[in-house]
This record gives C-alpha cells, structure tokens and sequence, in this order.
C-alpha cells in the first residue's frame, strides 16, 4: 500500500483525555495553535482564537437570552461559518444542540422543533425566512436569532460576526459532565416519523475521537474537504469536531460541485476527503481528475462504496478508499480499505472499544459465520432515543440493535448481508420508508403508496414510488414530487415513480417490499 494510503505521521502528541466534553473542543484548540486556520469558507477565514472569541460571544449572547443548561436550542445553517460558531455556542452555554437539516423545509423543520421542544432557533441568513417560518409555527414564542458571517454589526436579532468578534479574550469554558446530553440528531427510523437520538458529550467526542486519531490519523498539517452538511452526523463529528480535535483545517464548501472542488483539492492542499459514494464517483469521472496533489485519504460513508468507484478513486486520484461502517445512534463502528477483491458485504473490523454481536430471531447469540441481527456495544453510543417506543424496539438487553442482517467472521470482521428496518440510504441519507409513505397517502389523488430502494451507480439507492390512485383521479410524477418536496426534505422526495392497481402487502397489512421492486424489473419509471 503506497504512503498515501497509511496514517499521516501526525504533528500531535497524543489524544485529549476521554473525559472532554464538546464545550471544550474550540477553546482547547483555540489554546494549541490560536493563530492556525481553522475554518475557510470562499474568501472568509478564521483562525482558532477567533472561533474561540465568536463561540464565546455567542454563548454570552444566548446566555443573556435566557438560555439554560439542558434546553433543547436548534440550529438551521449551512455548510459555512455560521453553522460551527452557533453549534458550540449552543454547546459552551450548557444547551443541548439540535441540528435541523438546510434542506428540511419549513413544515418538517417545525414538526422536528416540536419533537425536541426546542426553545430558541438560531439561523444563518440565507435560512432566516425559513427558520422563522418553522419557529412560528411550532410556537408563536419562538423567535430565531441570525447570525451573518459578512455582517458588520449587530442589530436586534440579527447579529454580526465582527461584533462577535469584537469581544475581549474570552474565558475558559465550564467543564461539563462528559455523561450530559449533548446533540439530538434526527434520524429515519423504520416508523413514520423521524427518530430523535439524544447523544451525551462524551459519545459524540468519542466519535469524533476515533475518527481523528484512530481511522484517519488527522494533524494539523491536514486539510478537509468540508463538502458535506454539518447538520448531518458524518459532517457534524467526522468533519468539523474531528478536526478540531487535531487542529486540522477544514475548505467549507456551501454545496458540493465538481469543478469547485477540484479547484480546491488542488490550490488549498486538501489532505482528506470526506464524502458520499456519488460524490467520489463524480470527482473520479471529470476531466480535471489528478494524480498530483496532496491528497492521502478518502473516506466514504452513508451507503456501501462500490468497488468501481473505489478503483477509479485509487487509479484517477492517487489515493485508497476507506468506507466506514455505522449509524446515527453509534458511529463508526468498522471500517476497511475498498479494494478490487474486497468481499461483498465485508465493512472491516470493530474499532477501539466497540463490540458487535449477531443474534437469532430468539434474541441469543449465535456464533461465527452465522447469520443474525447485529446488535452493538460502543463508546459512541447514543444516550437514548427521544419516544419511548424507539427505546422500547431499538435496544435488547442494553444492546443497540442496528436492523442490519450480518455476521461476525472467524477472522473478527464483520459482513453485511441485507438490512432489516425499512430505511432507504440514499446519497448518504437515511430515508424512512415509511415515512413518504405516509406523506404520499395525504394527496388527495393517492389511496395507497409503498416506497423502495433501486440500486443506483451514484446514490447507492434511489426513491421509488408505487401508487394507487382514488377512482377517477390523476396525478403526474412532477406535481407528486412537489407535494412530497413541500412536506420532507429534499433527499426523501422520490425520483422514479409507478402507477399500480393494488400494493403488495402480507395477510396482516405490511408491504412486501421485495414484490414492489418488480413493479421497475423491466425499465426505469
């Protein structure tokens, strides 16, 4: 394996302690290196100590607010200066943060602040109509804040980043308990409504942990590719709180393009790429794909990296694929370089601390080479759910049930035969199935609806929709699109789409999903 393919012979002298909670994470960085860059987004740039100053204004601002430890505040911002400074202000100050997707429209952003009883919204300026929209219709009392990174001053609700920065040196953050709740990611679960997994401060930083340290080996000669949505899980940890962790530096982009970023893989030094199977098909495929760069990672996760793509990575970039293995609730759990011969299913080995087991349909554990539901241990792990119901159907014994069919191997890897729950990954995104569904059920031509998962060369899985339609009624795939785009973010909104007479189900109601992706068996709808 050639040197870009191994660990980065790393400037840092070792891992913080475990027991740093997330408050920590910029001013401890901010004390390592406070004049390094931390952040660039386009021709905005921060260093360290001016991160640590912003979270620091920031905190004191929702402080002065009335925010108090343990309220549930939601960020809505894009993959840019704003999202991070809000995020660990919400952090610093003691609040649990709730992340709410840029994509997520102002109907489904309002039905998550409700789930989290969020009391304050914080926004970005390009997402303010959207965040006050939501705001006010989950509680006419709750307002949104914004903040502007190319704002000079601050005015009401609407503040500045150079009055944030303004501020004196800030002081050090409380030390927080590592076992508190931290993040509510929202998640599609095999239900109708998204799953609401509560993380503590102590499993999200050894998330972030293991992904700087232990998987990708970060420094703060490293630069990232931040490409993917910070709202997310992968970006949220693997991105942003990785690489504070290692003081590396992070390329923001505010939404992936292909010429973009190959501009900045080959002006900025970008290290370490961080990405969805579509996106590294694409940059692999482009005329400007090369060789001569400083590139030494890619790291793939949302969905399985086809061995095609990891090829043309390693031959058209210079560089090997690494695809981790994991979910919302605990991540990462194994990961392992792509290669031509690379098992079909096969997702690496358990990282530091984690523990998978497959057990029988009866609960107990079955041994090597046996097939079974994956069921796991990690340091990562969630704290809880937010319903009760999905504590009730998502643990067994105190173990995370992953919903993955699989099993462990004699040599200690792990093998991927087929998922259990009803989730579609789609680019990198968990999609409930049953989730459009239910939304596809609420137009007024539709009687009956059942949504899969087609195998798809850039997305992993792509939405498709089978429907009945009420006697006498009618609609098109566009006005069916818009009506799904307008209830659920964009990434949930079907692209193939069949007219059928009856919706297979078994005896006691549920949709034999197998049956409804014969429905495209001979072409694409």
């Amino acid at each position: 394996m050639s040197a870009k393919a191994t660990a980065a012979n790393g400037s840092h002298s070792g891992p913080p302690p475990e027991a740093t909670s997330l408050a920590e994470l910029v001013s401890s960085a901010a004390r390592r290196d406070p004049s390094g860059i931390t952040l660039v987004s386009g021709r905005s740039k921060l260093t360290f100590a001016e991160l640590d100053r912003a979270v620091t204004s920031m905190t004191l601002e929702l402080l002065d607010r009335g925010v108090e430890p343990g309220d549930a505040i939601a960020v809505l911002a894009g993959t840019g200066l704003e999202f991070p400074i809000l995020a660990h202000a919400v952090l610093r100050a003691g609040a649990v943060l709730v992340p709410i997707s840029p994509s997520s429209p102002p109907a489904e952003a309002s039905r998550l602040l409700h789930a989290a009883r969020v009391e304050m919204l914080l926004a970005d300026r390009e997402h303010e109509a959207a965040a006050w929209q939501a705001a006010t219709t989950y509680d006419p009392d709750c307002g949104a804040i914004t903040l502007d990174a190319n704002a000079r001053r601050s005015k009401g609700d609407q503040l500045g980043l150079d009055s944030l920065l303004a501020s004196s040196e800030p002081a050090p953050p409380p030390r927080l308990k590592a076992g508190a709740p931290a993040v509510i990611l929202f998640t599609s679960g095999s239900t109708t409504h998204p799953k609401g997994v509560v993380h503590s401060h102590e499993g999200l930083f050894r998330n972030a942990l293991c992904v700087a340290w232990e998987m990708t080996s970060l420094s703060r000669d490293d630069v990232m590719l931040g490409a993917l949505p910070l709202a997310h899980s992968f970006g949220f940890s693997a991105v942003l709180n990785a690489s504070l962790l290692a003081g590396a530096r992070v390329e923001l982009m505010s939404h992936f393009d292909t010429r973009a970023a190959w501009k900045l893989i080959k002006t900025r030094g970008i290290t370490v790429l961080t990405g969805v199977p579509a996106m590294y098909r694409r940059l692999s495929s482009t005329t400007g794909a090369s060789r001569n760069t400083d590139l030494r990672l890619a790291v793939v996760s949302g969905s399985p990296c086809p061995r095609d793509i990891a090829r043309d990575v390693r031959l058209r970039m210079g560089v090997h694929v690494v695809e981790r293995y994991g979910m919302t609730e605990a991540s990462p759990l194994c990961w392992r370089v792509v290669t031509d011969d690379s098992p079909e299913g096969d997702v690496g080995w358990p990282g530091w601390g984690v523990h998978i087991r497959a057990v029988n349909p009866r609960g107990r554990a079955v041994g090597a080479d046996v097939s079974g539901e994956l069921e796991v241990l990690a340091p990562s792990m969630l704290l809880r759910y937010l319903r009760p119901d999905d504590n009730r159907d998502g643990f067994h014994d105190g173990w995370l049930r992953t919903g993955d069919l699989g099993r462990l191997r004699k040599d200690g890897g792990i093998t991927i035969e087929s998922r259990i729950k009803e989730v579609i990954l789609r680019g990198g995104y968990s999609v409930s199935a049953p989730e459009v569904e239910r939304v596809l059920t609420q137009h007024r031509a539709i009687v009956d609806a059942a949504v899969v998962g087609l195998p798809d060369a850039d997305l992993g899985e792509e939405l498709a929709a089978a429907v009945v339609l009420r006697q006498g009624r009618s609609a098109d795939p566009e006005e069916l699109e818009q009506f799904v785009g307008e209830r659920l973010a964009g990434w949930k909104r079907p692209r193939l789409w069949r007219v059928v007479d009856e919706i297979p189900r078994t005896p006691l109601g549920k949709v034999v999903r197998e049956k409804v992706v014969q429905f495209w068996a001979h072409g694409s709808g």
